[in-house]
Protein backbone atom coordinates (compact mmCIF):
# COMPACT_ATOMS: atom_id res chain seq x y z
CA UNK A 1 0.00 0.00 0.00
CA UNK A 2 2.83 2.16 0.61
CA UNK A 3 4.38 1.29 -2.68
CA UNK A 4 1.20 2.26 -3.90
CA UNK A 5 0.97 5.72 -2.33
CA UNK A 6 4.41 6.69 -3.33
CA UNK A 7 3.90 6.19 -7.16
CA UNK A 8 0.99 7.97 -7.13
CA UNK A 9 2.82 10.66 -5.75
CA UNK A 10 5.58 10.85 -7.61
CA UNK A 11 2.92 10.72 -11.00
CA UNK A 12 1.46 13.44 -9.68
CA UNK A 13 4.61 15.75 -8.78
CA UNK A 14 6.14 14.50 -12.57
CA UNK A 15 2.35 16.49 -13.98
CA UNK A 16 2.71 19.29 -11.84
CA UNK A 17 5.89 20.10 -13.42
CA UNK A 18 5.24 18.34 -17.02
CA UNK A 19 1.73 20.59 -17.66
CA UNK A 20 3.19 24.26 -17.08
CA UNK A 21 5.92 23.24 -19.68
CA UNK A 22 3.87 22.40 -22.15
CA UNK A 23 1.62 25.99 -21.10
CA UNK A 24 4.46 28.16 -21.95
CA UNK A 25 4.82 26.49 -25.62
CA UNK A 26 1.66 28.25 -26.41
CA UNK A 27 1.99 31.65 -28.57
CA UNK A 28 1.65 34.57 -26.33
CA UNK A 29 -0.27 37.38 -29.10
CA UNK A 30 -1.07 40.98 -28.58
CA UNK A 31 -3.03 43.25 -30.79
CA UNK A 32 -3.47 47.10 -31.22
CA UNK A 33 -6.71 47.59 -34.00
CA UNK A 34 -7.20 51.25 -34.51
CA UNK A 35 -10.11 51.66 -37.67
CA UNK A 36 -9.33 54.63 -39.99
CA UNK A 37 -10.72 55.99 -42.95
CA UNK A 38 -9.96 55.84 -46.49
CA UNK A 39 -10.43 57.95 -49.57
CA UNK A 40 -14.07 55.97 -50.92
CA UNK A 41 -15.43 56.77 -47.02
CA UNK A 42 -14.56 52.92 -46.49
CA UNK A 43 -12.94 52.08 -42.66
CA UNK A 44 -9.10 50.47 -42.87
CA UNK A 45 -8.18 48.42 -39.79
CA UNK A 46 -4.31 49.28 -38.96
CA UNK A 47 -3.26 46.23 -36.90
CA UNK A 48 -0.01 46.74 -34.80
CA UNK A 49 0.94 43.12 -33.35
CA UNK A 50 3.46 41.52 -31.21
CA UNK A 51 4.54 37.85 -30.73
CA UNK A 52 5.80 37.61 -26.88
CA UNK A 53 7.25 34.63 -26.07
CA UNK A 54 8.73 31.68 -28.05
CA UNK A 55 12.55 31.38 -29.31
CA UNK A 56 14.52 32.32 -32.03
CA UNK A 57 13.96 29.75 -34.13
CA UNK A 58 9.93 29.85 -33.63
CA UNK A 59 7.48 31.20 -35.39
CA UNK A 60 3.32 30.99 -36.07
CA UNK A 61 2.22 30.69 -39.10
CA UNK A 62 -0.53 31.41 -41.81
CA UNK A 63 -1.97 34.27 -39.45
CA UNK A 64 -5.20 35.90 -40.86
CA UNK A 65 -7.75 38.10 -40.37
CA UNK A 66 -11.38 38.31 -41.04
CA UNK A 67 -14.51 40.70 -40.82
CA UNK A 68 -18.03 38.12 -40.90
CA UNK A 69 -16.14 35.43 -42.62
CA UNK A 70 -14.64 37.31 -44.89
CA UNK A 71 -10.83 37.70 -44.89
CA UNK A 72 -9.46 41.33 -44.81
CA UNK A 73 -6.08 40.68 -44.08
CA UNK A 74 -3.49 37.78 -43.79
CA UNK A 75 0.56 37.10 -43.42
CA UNK A 76 2.65 34.01 -43.72
CA UNK A 77 4.43 34.18 -40.37
CA UNK A 78 5.65 36.08 -37.25
CA UNK A 79 8.25 35.00 -35.50
CA UNK A 80 8.93 34.79 -31.99
CA UNK A 81 9.74 38.02 -29.99
CA UNK A 82 9.22 40.53 -33.37
CA UNK A 83 6.27 43.18 -34.14
CA UNK A 84 4.40 43.57 -37.77
CA UNK A 85 2.09 45.82 -39.25
CA UNK A 86 -1.00 45.35 -41.14
CA UNK A 87 -3.59 47.12 -42.89
CA UNK A 88 -6.27 45.59 -43.51
CA UNK A 89 -8.27 45.46 -46.71
CA UNK A 90 -12.05 48.04 -46.78
CA UNK A 91 -15.06 46.76 -45.03
CA UNK A 92 -18.06 47.23 -45.94
CA UNK A 93 -18.57 50.09 -42.96
CA UNK A 94 -18.16 53.93 -42.52
CA UNK A 95 -16.56 55.25 -39.51
CA UNK A 96 -20.38 56.99 -38.96
CA UNK A 97 -21.98 53.57 -39.27
CA UNK A 98 -19.66 52.33 -36.21
CA UNK A 99 -21.58 53.19 -33.51
CA UNK A 100 -20.57 49.86 -31.66
CA UNK A 101 -17.73 47.66 -31.75
CA UNK A 102 -17.04 45.47 -34.73
CA UNK A 103 -15.52 41.64 -34.05
CA UNK A 104 -12.90 40.18 -36.06
CA UNK A 105 -11.52 36.83 -36.23
CA UNK A 106 -8.31 35.84 -36.02
CA UNK A 107 -6.65 32.39 -37.04
CA UNK A 108 -2.93 30.93 -36.72
CA UNK A 109 -1.15 27.73 -36.29
CA UNK A 110 0.66 28.04 -33.51
CA UNK A 111 4.23 26.61 -32.57
CA UNK A 112 3.46 22.85 -32.33
CA UNK A 113 1.31 23.28 -35.41
CA UNK A 114 -2.13 23.63 -33.34
CA UNK A 115 -4.85 25.72 -34.89
CA UNK A 116 -6.13 28.42 -33.44
CA UNK A 117 -8.84 31.22 -33.21
CA UNK A 118 -9.12 33.92 -31.20
CA UNK A 119 -12.14 37.16 -31.32
CA UNK A 120 -10.70 40.71 -31.10
CA UNK A 121 -13.44 43.06 -30.30
CA UNK A 122 -12.90 46.56 -31.54
CA UNK A 123 -13.37 49.73 -29.86
CA UNK A 124 -14.89 52.44 -31.92
CA UNK A 125 -14.16 54.47 -29.85
CA UNK A 126 -10.25 53.46 -30.78
CA UNK A 127 -10.85 55.52 -34.06
CA UNK A 128 -8.61 57.54 -35.54
CA UNK A 129 -10.13 61.41 -35.44
CA UNK A 130 -11.54 63.13 -38.75
CA UNK A 131 -12.24 66.56 -38.52
CA UNK A 132 -13.37 68.94 -41.28
CA UNK A 133 -11.67 72.56 -40.16
CA UNK A 134 -12.25 75.19 -43.00
CA UNK A 135 -11.22 78.78 -43.00
CA UNK A 136 -12.66 81.26 -45.58
CA UNK A 137 -12.71 85.36 -46.17
CA UNK A 138 -14.98 87.67 -47.54
CA UNK A 139 -12.25 88.98 -49.70
CA UNK A 140 -8.19 88.95 -50.02
CA UNK A 141 -7.54 92.45 -51.00
CA UNK A 142 -9.14 95.17 -49.38
CA UNK A 143 -9.18 98.87 -49.47
CA UNK A 144 -7.19 100.71 -46.58
CA UNK A 145 -9.69 100.50 -42.80
CA UNK A 146 -12.04 98.37 -44.89
CA UNK A 147 -13.31 94.92 -42.67
CA UNK A 148 -13.26 91.63 -43.87
CA UNK A 149 -15.44 88.67 -42.39
CA UNK A 150 -13.03 85.39 -41.66
CA UNK A 151 -15.29 81.94 -40.93
CA UNK A 152 -14.16 78.80 -39.57
CA UNK A 153 -15.59 75.89 -39.64
CA UNK A 154 -15.10 72.72 -37.30
CA UNK A 155 -17.30 69.43 -38.20
CA UNK A 156 -16.80 65.68 -36.50
CA UNK A 157 -16.81 63.44 -39.91
CA UNK A 158 -15.36 60.68 -37.90
CA UNK A 159 -16.54 58.01 -35.08
CA UNK A 160 -14.64 60.03 -31.87
CA UNK A 161 -16.14 62.11 -29.35
CA UNK A 162 -13.51 65.41 -29.26
CA UNK A 163 -13.34 67.38 -26.12
CA UNK A 164 -11.59 70.24 -25.35
CA UNK A 165 -11.28 72.25 -28.32
CA UNK A 166 -9.67 75.84 -28.84
CA UNK A 167 -9.70 77.45 -31.82
CA UNK A 168 -6.94 80.26 -32.48
CA UNK A 169 -5.61 82.83 -35.31
CA UNK A 170 -2.40 83.95 -35.90
CA UNK A 171 -3.47 86.88 -37.32
CA UNK A 172 -2.46 89.97 -35.73
CA UNK A 173 -5.64 91.39 -33.68
CA UNK A 174 -7.54 88.10 -33.47
CA UNK A 175 -5.90 85.70 -31.41
CA UNK A 176 -8.16 82.95 -29.77
CA UNK A 177 -11.62 83.02 -31.46
CA UNK A 178 -14.25 80.36 -29.28
CA UNK A 179 -13.57 76.86 -27.24
CA UNK A 180 -15.93 73.92 -27.89
CA UNK A 181 -16.46 71.30 -24.82
CA UNK A 182 -17.81 68.69 -26.59
CA UNK A 183 -17.95 67.96 -30.50
CA UNK A 184 -19.42 64.82 -31.15
CA UNK A 185 -19.46 62.83 -34.77
CA UNK A 186 -21.67 64.78 -37.27
CA UNK A 187 -21.74 67.55 -35.01
CA UNK A 188 -20.59 71.19 -36.85
CA UNK A 189 -19.66 74.51 -35.34
CA UNK A 190 -19.43 77.74 -37.35
CA UNK A 191 -17.50 80.91 -36.18
CA UNK A 192 -17.02 84.35 -37.90
CA UNK A 193 -14.63 87.31 -36.80
CA UNK A 194 -14.68 90.91 -38.45
CA UNK A 195 -11.08 92.10 -38.60
CA UNK A 196 -10.68 95.75 -40.10
CA UNK A 197 -7.28 95.95 -42.12
CA UNK A 198 -4.83 98.79 -41.71
CA UNK A 199 -1.87 96.71 -43.71
CA UNK A 200 -1.04 93.35 -44.79
CA UNK A 201 -1.93 90.74 -42.59
CA UNK A 202 -1.51 86.68 -42.79
CA UNK A 203 -4.07 84.48 -41.11
CA UNK A 204 -2.99 81.55 -39.66
CA UNK A 205 -5.23 79.32 -37.71
CA UNK A 206 -5.23 76.19 -35.88
CA UNK A 207 -7.25 73.74 -33.33
CA UNK A 208 -5.82 71.76 -30.53
CA UNK A 209 -8.35 69.18 -29.58
CA UNK A 210 -8.18 65.70 -27.75
CA UNK A 211 -10.62 62.58 -28.24
CA UNK A 212 -12.54 61.48 -25.18
CA UNK A 213 -10.76 58.12 -25.16
CA UNK A 214 -7.01 60.49 -24.44
CA UNK A 215 -6.25 62.95 -22.43
CA UNK A 216 -3.51 63.62 -25.08
CA UNK A 217 -3.76 66.99 -26.79
CA UNK A 218 -3.81 67.50 -30.26
CA UNK A 219 -2.83 69.81 -32.78
CA UNK A 220 -4.32 70.81 -36.02
CA UNK A 221 -3.27 73.95 -38.50
CA UNK A 222 -4.41 75.16 -41.39
CA UNK A 223 -2.29 77.02 -44.36
CA UNK A 224 -1.71 80.75 -44.17
CA UNK A 225 -4.20 83.33 -46.22
CA UNK A 226 -2.52 86.49 -47.26
CA UNK A 227 -4.50 89.37 -46.51
CA UNK A 228 -3.37 92.37 -48.59
CA UNK A 229 -4.48 95.92 -48.64
CA UNK A 230 -4.60 96.62 -52.68
CA UNK A 231 -2.82 99.84 -53.68
CA UNK A 232 -4.41 100.75 -57.16
CA UNK A 233 -1.62 101.69 -59.17
CA UNK A 234 -0.75 102.56 -63.03
CA UNK A 235 2.46 103.00 -65.03
CA UNK A 236 2.19 104.19 -68.26
CA UNK A 237 4.93 104.83 -70.44
CA UNK A 238 5.27 106.75 -73.65
CA UNK A 239 7.44 106.74 -76.95
CA UNK A 240 8.08 107.52 -80.36
CA UNK A 241 10.22 105.71 -83.06
CA UNK A 242 12.06 109.31 -83.58
CA UNK A 243 11.35 112.27 -82.11
CA UNK A 244 12.99 114.37 -84.91
CA UNK A 245 11.32 114.05 -88.45
CA UNK A 246 11.02 116.14 -91.27
CA UNK A 247 7.67 117.77 -92.04
CA UNK A 248 5.11 115.77 -94.05
CA UNK A 249 7.19 112.34 -92.66
CA UNK A 250 5.46 110.07 -90.38
CA UNK A 251 6.11 108.18 -87.15
CA UNK A 252 4.60 105.73 -85.08
CA UNK A 253 3.70 106.37 -81.06
CA UNK A 254 3.97 103.47 -78.59
CA UNK A 255 1.78 103.47 -75.47
CA UNK A 256 2.26 100.96 -72.86
CA UNK A 257 0.14 100.36 -69.69
CA UNK A 258 0.68 98.24 -67.38
CA UNK A 259 -1.27 97.15 -63.67
CA UNK A 260 1.26 97.53 -61.01
CA UNK A 261 -1.04 97.21 -58.32
CA UNK A 262 -3.10 94.48 -55.92
CA UNK A 263 -5.96 94.82 -57.51
CA UNK A 264 -7.82 94.46 -60.95
CA UNK A 265 -8.71 97.56 -62.69
CA UNK A 266 -11.88 97.73 -65.22
CA UNK A 267 -12.35 100.62 -67.54
CA UNK A 268 -9.93 101.88 -68.42
CA UNK A 269 -9.50 104.81 -70.89
CA UNK A 270 -6.98 106.19 -72.64
CA UNK A 271 -6.91 110.17 -73.78
CA UNK A 272 -4.73 112.53 -75.34
CA UNK A 273 -5.40 116.30 -75.56
CA UNK A 274 -4.29 115.81 -79.57
CA UNK A 275 -4.82 112.58 -80.62
CA UNK A 276 -8.66 112.65 -78.64
CA UNK A 277 -9.79 109.31 -77.25
CA UNK A 278 -7.35 106.43 -78.32
CA UNK A 279 -8.74 103.48 -76.05
CA UNK A 280 -11.73 102.72 -73.76
CA UNK A 281 -13.92 100.03 -72.02
CA UNK A 282 -10.69 97.98 -71.40
CA UNK A 283 -9.91 95.92 -67.89
CA UNK A 284 -6.40 94.94 -66.55
CA UNK A 285 -6.04 92.24 -64.42
CA UNK A 286 -3.05 92.39 -61.92
CA UNK A 287 0.52 92.49 -63.06
CA UNK A 288 -0.91 92.64 -66.76
CA UNK A 289 0.13 95.29 -69.22
CA UNK A 290 -1.66 96.55 -72.50
CA UNK A 291 -0.09 98.35 -75.34
CA UNK A 292 -1.05 100.43 -78.22
CA UNK A 293 0.72 101.92 -81.07
CA UNK A 294 -1.02 105.26 -83.51
CA UNK A 295 0.86 106.55 -86.54
CA UNK A 296 0.87 110.31 -86.43
CA UNK A 297 2.30 112.79 -89.15
CA UNK A 298 2.64 116.36 -87.61
CA UNK A 299 3.37 119.18 -89.70
CA UNK A 300 5.55 121.23 -86.75
CA UNK A 301 6.92 120.56 -83.48
CA UNK A 302 3.82 119.12 -81.44
CA UNK A 303 3.80 117.69 -77.63
CA UNK A 304 1.97 114.70 -77.10
CA UNK A 305 1.28 113.04 -73.45
CA UNK A 306 -1.44 110.61 -72.65
CA UNK A 307 -3.98 110.08 -69.68
CA UNK A 308 -5.00 106.87 -68.02
CA UNK A 309 -7.97 106.63 -65.78
CA UNK A 310 -10.05 103.39 -64.37
CA UNK A 311 -12.05 102.14 -61.79
CA UNK A 312 -11.21 100.21 -58.94
CA UNK A 313 -13.41 97.20 -57.77
CA UNK A 314 -14.62 99.68 -54.78
CA UNK A 315 -15.88 102.21 -58.18
CA UNK A 316 -13.11 104.74 -57.41
CA UNK A 317 -11.19 106.35 -60.25
CA UNK A 318 -7.26 105.69 -60.36
CA UNK A 319 -5.76 108.41 -63.02
CA UNK A 320 -1.71 108.49 -64.19
CA UNK A 321 -0.18 110.13 -67.00
CA UNK A 322 2.58 109.14 -69.47
CA UNK A 323 6.36 110.50 -69.62
CA UNK A 324 5.26 113.49 -72.05
CA UNK A 325 7.64 113.79 -75.66
CA UNK A 326 7.77 116.29 -78.17
CA UNK A 327 7.69 115.64 -81.76
CA UNK A 328 10.62 117.97 -83.72
CA UNK A 329 9.73 118.79 -87.03
CA UNK A 330 12.34 119.96 -89.19
CA UNK A 331 10.65 122.38 -91.73
CA UNK A 332 13.95 123.93 -93.64
CA UNK A 333 12.93 121.12 -95.75
CA UNK A 334 9.09 121.26 -95.78
CA UNK A 335 8.06 120.85 -99.26
CA UNK A 336 5.96 123.14 -100.81
CA UNK A 337 1.91 122.48 -99.68
CA UNK A 338 -0.71 122.36 -102.62
CA UNK A 339 -3.84 124.51 -101.95
CA UNK A 340 -6.39 121.40 -101.66
CA UNK A 341 -3.37 119.50 -99.67
CA UNK A 342 -3.24 122.06 -97.03
CA UNK A 343 -5.94 120.31 -95.10
CA UNK A 344 -7.07 116.73 -93.83
CA UNK A 345 -10.25 115.53 -92.64
CA UNK A 346 -11.23 111.90 -90.64
CA UNK A 347 -14.55 111.11 -88.81
CA UNK A 348 -14.91 108.46 -86.76
CA UNK A 349 -18.35 107.13 -85.47
CA UNK A 350 -18.59 105.64 -81.94
CA UNK A 351 -21.38 103.26 -83.55
CA UNK A 352 -22.46 102.26 -87.04
CA UNK A 353 -25.51 100.61 -86.18
CA UNK A 354 -28.31 101.67 -84.43
CA UNK A 355 -31.73 100.20 -83.03
CA UNK A 356 -33.57 103.34 -83.44
CA UNK A 357 -33.21 107.60 -83.77
CA UNK A 358 -30.64 108.19 -81.80
CA UNK A 359 -27.16 110.39 -81.17
CA UNK A 360 -24.03 109.69 -82.66
CA UNK A 361 -20.61 111.33 -81.47
CA UNK A 362 -17.80 111.50 -84.15
CA UNK A 363 -14.57 111.60 -83.74
CA UNK A 364 -12.92 113.78 -86.24
CA UNK A 365 -9.11 114.17 -86.77
CA UNK A 366 -7.88 117.34 -88.42
CA UNK A 367 -4.69 118.04 -90.04
CA UNK A 368 -3.07 121.10 -90.79
CA UNK A 369 -0.27 120.92 -93.28
CA UNK A 370 0.65 124.66 -93.58
CA UNK A 371 3.17 126.28 -92.54
CA UNK A 372 1.14 128.49 -90.80
CA UNK A 373 -1.90 128.65 -88.25
CA UNK A 374 -5.60 128.92 -90.37
CA UNK A 375 -7.89 131.20 -89.28
CA UNK A 376 -12.19 131.25 -89.39
CA UNK A 377 -12.53 127.56 -88.80
CA UNK A 378 -16.23 126.15 -89.73
CA UNK A 379 -17.26 122.63 -89.66
CA UNK A 380 -20.39 121.85 -91.28
CA UNK A 381 -22.52 118.57 -91.78
CA UNK A 382 -23.44 117.71 -95.41
CA UNK A 383 -26.59 119.37 -95.20
CA UNK A 384 -24.63 122.82 -94.17
CA UNK A 385 -25.49 123.31 -90.92
CA UNK A 386 -23.08 124.09 -88.87
CA UNK A 387 -21.39 122.53 -86.00
CA UNK A 388 -18.57 124.13 -84.66
CA UNK A 389 -16.43 127.15 -85.20
CA UNK A 390 -13.04 127.73 -84.49
CA UNK A 391 -10.87 131.12 -83.72
CA UNK A 392 -8.00 129.01 -85.45
CA UNK A 393 -6.17 125.82 -86.78
CA UNK A 394 -2.33 125.27 -85.54
CA UNK A 395 -0.72 123.38 -87.64
CA UNK A 396 -0.55 119.43 -87.10
CA UNK A 397 -3.11 117.27 -85.63
CA UNK A 398 -6.50 118.17 -83.62
CA UNK A 399 -9.24 116.30 -82.39
CA UNK A 400 -12.75 117.63 -82.56
CA UNK A 401 -15.85 115.96 -81.03
CA UNK A 402 -19.49 116.38 -82.42
CA UNK A 403 -22.59 114.80 -81.92
CA UNK A 404 -24.81 114.35 -84.86
CA UNK A 405 -28.99 113.40 -84.51
CA UNK A 406 -29.37 110.54 -86.79
CA UNK A 407 -32.83 110.08 -87.71
CA UNK A 408 -32.55 107.48 -91.20
CA UNK A 409 -30.50 105.66 -92.46
CA UNK A 410 -27.49 107.31 -95.35
CA UNK A 411 -24.16 108.28 -95.40
CA UNK A 412 -22.79 111.41 -93.37
CA UNK A 413 -20.26 113.72 -93.87
CA UNK A 414 -18.31 116.73 -92.79
CA UNK A 415 -17.17 119.97 -94.50
CA UNK A 416 -14.06 121.90 -93.20
CA UNK A 417 -13.30 125.74 -94.44
CA UNK A 418 -10.37 127.79 -93.15
CA UNK A 419 -9.09 130.76 -94.26
CA UNK A 420 -5.01 131.01 -94.93
CA UNK A 421 -2.53 133.77 -94.01
CA UNK A 422 -2.92 134.92 -97.42
CA UNK A 423 -6.73 135.37 -97.13
CA UNK A 424 -7.00 132.19 -99.53
CA UNK A 425 -9.91 129.93 -98.46
CA UNK A 426 -9.35 126.03 -98.41
CA UNK A 427 -12.20 123.44 -97.51
CA UNK A 428 -12.09 119.64 -97.29
CA UNK A 429 -15.18 117.30 -97.04
CA UNK A 430 -14.38 114.21 -95.24
CA UNK A 431 -15.14 110.54 -96.39
CA UNK A 432 -19.26 109.90 -95.87
CA UNK A 433 -19.52 107.36 -93.44
CA UNK A 434 -22.73 104.88 -93.72
CA UNK A 435 -25.03 105.20 -90.21
CA UNK A 436 -27.62 102.25 -90.26
CA UNK A 437 -31.35 101.93 -88.04
CA UNK A 438 -32.89 98.97 -87.38
CA UNK A 439 -36.00 98.13 -89.44
CA UNK A 440 -38.78 98.95 -86.97
CA UNK A 441 -37.17 102.62 -86.77
CA UNK A 442 -37.08 103.21 -90.27
CA UNK A 443 -40.20 101.94 -90.86
CA UNK A 444 -41.43 104.32 -88.27
CA UNK A 445 -39.71 107.34 -89.79
CA UNK A 446 -41.21 106.60 -93.18
CA UNK A 447 -44.76 107.06 -91.68
CA UNK A 448 -43.71 109.94 -89.65
CA UNK A 449 -42.41 111.94 -93.18
CA UNK A 450 -45.41 111.65 -94.84
CA UNK A 451 -45.40 113.28 -98.41
CA UNK A 452 -48.00 115.62 -99.48
CA UNK A 453 -49.23 114.54 -102.28
CA UNK A 454 -50.28 110.86 -99.94
CA UNK A 455 -52.35 113.13 -97.93
CA UNK A 456 -54.49 114.66 -100.50
CA UNK A 457 -55.01 110.92 -101.66
CA UNK A 458 -56.30 110.32 -98.14
CA UNK A 459 -58.64 112.97 -98.25
CA UNK A 460 -60.39 111.52 -101.47
CA UNK A 461 -60.43 107.99 -99.56
CA UNK A 462 -62.59 109.68 -96.95
CA UNK A 463 -65.35 110.76 -98.85
CA UNK A 464 -66.19 106.86 -100.04
CA UNK A 465 -66.22 106.05 -95.76
CA UNK A 466 -70.22 106.55 -96.02
CA UNK A 467 -70.87 104.53 -98.85
CA UNK A 468 -69.29 101.76 -96.85
CA UNK A 469 -70.84 102.35 -94.06
CA UNK A 470 -74.60 102.10 -95.94
CA UNK A 471 -72.99 98.76 -97.26
CA UNK A 472 -71.89 97.36 -94.50
CA UNK A 473 -75.69 98.32 -92.75
CA UNK A 474 -77.55 96.63 -95.19
CA UNK A 475 -75.38 93.27 -95.35
CA UNK A 476 -75.73 93.26 -91.33
CA UNK A 477 -79.97 93.96 -91.92
CA UNK A 478 -79.78 90.92 -94.33
CA UNK A 479 -77.74 89.01 -91.74
CA UNK A 480 -79.96 89.65 -89.43
CA UNK A 481 -83.58 88.98 -90.94
CA UNK A 482 -81.76 85.42 -92.20
CA UNK A 483 -81.57 84.68 -88.89
CA UNK A 484 -84.78 85.41 -87.69
CA UNK A 485 -86.42 83.14 -90.30
CA UNK A 486 -84.53 80.27 -89.32
CA UNK A 487 -85.67 81.10 -85.63
CA UNK A 488 -88.99 81.17 -87.56
CA UNK A 489 -88.70 78.12 -88.86
CA UNK A 490 -86.99 75.83 -86.08
CA UNK A 491 -89.71 76.89 -83.50
CA UNK A 492 -92.68 75.59 -86.21
CA UNK A 493 -90.55 72.19 -86.68
CA UNK A 494 -90.67 71.85 -82.87
CA UNK A 495 -93.92 72.83 -82.37
CA UNK A 496 -95.14 70.04 -85.22
CA UNK A 497 -92.78 67.69 -83.25
CA UNK A 498 -94.35 67.91 -80.18
CA UNK A 499 -97.19 65.39 -79.07
CA UNK A 500 -101.10 66.59 -79.29
CA UNK A 501 -102.44 66.40 -76.00
CA UNK A 502 -106.05 66.23 -77.88
CA UNK A 503 -104.80 63.00 -79.50
CA UNK A 504 -103.64 61.68 -76.62
CA UNK A 505 -106.90 62.29 -74.42
CA UNK A 506 -108.70 61.37 -77.13
CA UNK A 507 -111.88 59.48 -76.50
CA UNK A 508 -114.74 58.04 -78.94
CA UNK A 509 -117.62 59.37 -78.99
CA UNK A 510 -121.02 57.86 -77.56
CA UNK A 511 -123.04 56.11 -80.15
CA UNK A 512 -126.26 57.71 -81.04
CA UNK A 513 -129.42 55.83 -80.42
CA UNK A 514 -131.63 55.02 -83.13
CA UNK A 515 -135.08 56.09 -82.41
CA UNK A 516 -137.62 53.69 -82.48
CA UNK A 517 -139.21 54.14 -85.73
CA UNK A 518 -143.23 54.09 -85.51
CA UNK A 519 -145.13 51.20 -87.05
CA UNK A 520 -147.02 52.21 -89.72
CA UNK A 521 -150.50 51.04 -90.44
CA UNK A 522 -149.68 50.26 -94.58
CA UNK A 523 -146.67 48.59 -94.39
CA UNK A 524 -146.57 50.03 -97.94
CA UNK A 525 -147.05 52.75 -97.94
CA UNK A 526 -143.30 54.38 -97.43
CA UNK A 527 -144.34 58.23 -98.56
CA UNK A 528 -143.85 59.33 -94.65
CA UNK A 529 -140.40 57.67 -94.83
CA UNK A 530 -139.54 59.65 -97.87
CA UNK A 531 -140.59 62.08 -96.46
CA UNK A 532 -138.73 62.07 -93.12
CA UNK A 533 -135.53 60.53 -94.79
CA UNK A 534 -135.73 63.71 -97.05
CA UNK A 535 -136.13 66.07 -94.48
CA UNK A 536 -133.41 64.21 -92.07
CA UNK A 537 -130.82 64.06 -94.74
CA UNK A 538 -131.06 67.48 -96.23
CA UNK A 539 -129.12 69.04 -92.73
CA UNK A 540 -125.41 69.03 -92.62
CA UNK A 541 -124.09 66.12 -91.20
CA UNK A 542 -122.40 66.81 -88.22
CA UNK A 543 -119.12 64.96 -88.20
CA UNK A 544 -117.45 63.69 -85.06
CA UNK A 545 -114.19 66.09 -84.01
CA UNK A 546 -110.91 63.58 -84.72
CA UNK A 547 -107.18 64.16 -83.52
CA UNK A 548 -105.00 65.86 -86.06
CA UNK A 549 -102.88 62.97 -87.68
CA UNK A 550 -99.11 63.48 -86.41
CA UNK A 551 -97.20 63.74 -89.86
CA UNK A 552 -93.76 65.18 -90.57
CA UNK A 553 -95.36 67.02 -93.00
CA UNK A 554 -98.70 68.49 -93.02
CA UNK A 555 -101.07 68.25 -96.06
CA UNK A 556 -101.52 71.77 -97.21
CA UNK A 557 -104.90 73.64 -96.68
CA UNK A 558 -107.83 73.46 -98.89
CA UNK A 559 -108.59 77.03 -100.41
CA UNK A 560 -110.93 78.95 -98.82
CA UNK A 561 -113.15 79.63 -101.85
CA UNK A 562 -114.00 76.19 -102.94
CA UNK A 563 -117.71 74.76 -101.73
CA UNK A 564 -118.16 72.14 -99.05
CA UNK A 565 -119.77 68.77 -100.40
CA UNK A 566 -122.00 66.62 -97.83
CA UNK A 567 -122.42 63.67 -99.25
CA UNK A 568 -125.38 61.53 -97.92
CA UNK A 569 -124.84 58.25 -96.68
CA UNK A 570 -125.61 55.59 -99.35
CA UNK A 571 -129.64 54.04 -98.69
CA UNK A 572 -129.57 50.15 -99.17
CA UNK A 573 -132.51 48.64 -100.86
CA UNK A 574 -135.69 47.31 -98.51
CA UNK A 575 -137.79 44.69 -99.49
CA UNK A 576 -141.88 45.95 -99.57
CA UNK A 577 -142.07 44.65 -95.75
CA UNK A 578 -139.05 47.22 -95.11
CA UNK A 579 -135.93 44.66 -94.56
CA UNK A 580 -133.47 44.98 -95.88
CA UNK A 581 -132.19 42.75 -99.01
Amino acid sequence: MKKLFSIILTLHLLLSFVLPVHADTAAQLTFNIIPTENTDGKVVLEIDMSLLNGSSNQSISQLEFRYENTLIGSMQSLNAGSTAFLRSTPIDRSMESMAGDVEIEITYIDFDGTPRSLIKTVDASAAAPIINFKRTASAESVGLNEKIKLTYIIKNEGAVVLTGLVLTDDMEGVGQIGTIDTLYPGDMRQFEKEVTITKDVVSLPHLSYSTINSTASQYMELDALKITLYQPQITVTLKSDSETISSGENTTLTCSIVNDGTVALSDVTVTDATLGTIVENVTLEVGKAYSWSKLIRPMLTQGYMVAVSAKDPAGNTVTATSNAITITVNTASAPNVLPEEILELTATPNTKELSGVSTVNFNILVRNKDTEPLTGVTLCDQNGTVLQRLSDLPVGDQMLTVSVNVDHTGDYSFTLSATRSTKETVSITSEPVTITIADSAMVAEEVTVTPTPEIKETKKRSGIAPWLVMILIVVILLVIACIVVLVVLQLRANRVSEPDEAEEQYTPPPVKEERPRPVRENPYDIREEISRAATEYSRPVQQPSRPVPRYHNPPAPLPDDEPTVYTAPRREPRTKDNTPQ
